[in-house]
């Protein structure tokens, strides 16, 4: 696992153009891997996002990326 510093980010949501800091994470795994830990992997990622607070995760797969948004509570 890699860690970067806080950078900034924008990405378009529901509501407009949301602009944070962001952290970078780097994790490496098989594409079998994914496919078989993905149910986790999008609750992992919800709890970073609610955890570092921000609005959303990026998974970045072999050059395609998932948003994951954060829950509202």
């Amino acid at each position: 696992m890699q860690m970067r510093p806080r950078l900034r980010g924008r990405w378009s949501s529901g509501t407009g153009v949301t602009v944070e800091e962001v952290e970078e994470i780097w994790v490496y795994c098989s594409s079998s891997d994914k496919r078989r830990h993905e149910p986790g992997l999008v609750r992992l990622a919800e709890w970073l996002a609610a955890k570092a607070e921000q609005d959303a995760v990026a998974i970045l797969i072999d050059g395609s990326m998932e948003l994951v948004e954060r829950e509202m509570q």
